[in-house]
């Protein structure tokens, strides 16, 4: 039988990094930040790691179609094919499904982590609503050499957004390079339309929004410009975003996806 290292919340990095060589394979239980950790820990390793799915977005879980049933977890584990999982960094460190600039964000750091942990999804219900009454304002972004002025930009590695919906199908967790969404709104009810566009699954017919491959990314003098990284904060007074830097192994359910040949 296979040997599994189980993570629960009093394990260290530390603990895992010596003990990585030993296992087959790493299974968490955890969200995006976990999967985001985890992916971390692993670069230069071929270990896969599997991901119970018990987070609050589940971006990740959505995109591959991870079990939550029991049962179909223990098939996963047991009996699901690898794939290569294409992972980005920014600012030198990994991540797995997007950076988000602005709106998102704004979100994030306004979400009490606490109250999150206890209700889930509606945490999000007051930080939306409080970063909806501000006006959007414009920075700065170089997109594969190109300079855009935006008012939110999403650095997509993934189809996804907040779980069940859809950013664009231009690329996916599995595939190289990033899908960039740049929104140029300057009023609120421009983003009102864009997030209705979003929930409907239609947001590149939003007016305000463009959307084009790339594989780098500069946020210069971002000040106090909030940026989240697959659902967590990020501070920094600058950021550099670069796709396809290496992967991480993953065991997904059998048919949810092609494994890695």
């Amino acid at each position: 039988m296979a040997d599994l290292l189980s993570l629960s919340g009093d394990v260290t990095n530390a603990d895992i990094a010596t003990r990585i060589g030993a296992y087959d394979a790493i299974v968490a239980s955890g969200g995006d930040g976990t999967a985001r950790s985890i992916a971390s820990l692993l670069q230069g390793h071929d270990t896969p790691f599997a991901l119970i799915p018990v987070g609050t977005g589940n971006v990740l879980a959505a995109e591959l179609g991870l079990p939550r049933d029991a049962t179909a977890i223990a098939h996963m584990l047991l009996h699901g094919p690898m794939v290569r999982l294409s992972t980005a960094t920014v600012n030198g460190s990994p991540f797995l499904l997007m950076i988000g600039a602005g709106f998102d964000g704004q979100v994030i750091a306004r979400l009490p982590l606490a109250l999150k942990r206890r209700v889930g999804r509606i945490a999000f219900s007051w930080p939306v609503v409080a970063t909806l009454a501000r006006k959007p304002r414009l920075f700065t972004a170089t997109i594969d050499g190109q300079s855009h002025d935006a008012s939110w930009l999403v650095v997509a590695n993934a189809a996804r957004y907040g779980g069940p919906f859809t950013l664009s199908r231009r690329t996916t967790v599995l595939a190289p390079g990033f899908n960039v969404v740049i929104s140029r709104a300057t009023k609120r009810r421009q983003r009102f339309s864009e997030l209705f566009n979003l929930l409907m699954g239609r947001l590149e017919r939003s007016a305000t929004i463009d959307m084009r491959p790339a594989r780098d990314v500069e946020i210069q003098d971002a000040g106090a410009l909030p940026v989240q990284v697959d659902g967590e904060p990020l501070m920094s007074t600058s950021y550099r975003i670069a796709a396809d830097v290496s992967g991480t192994n993953m065991i997904v359910p059998a048919g949810s996806v092609t494994p890695r040949s």
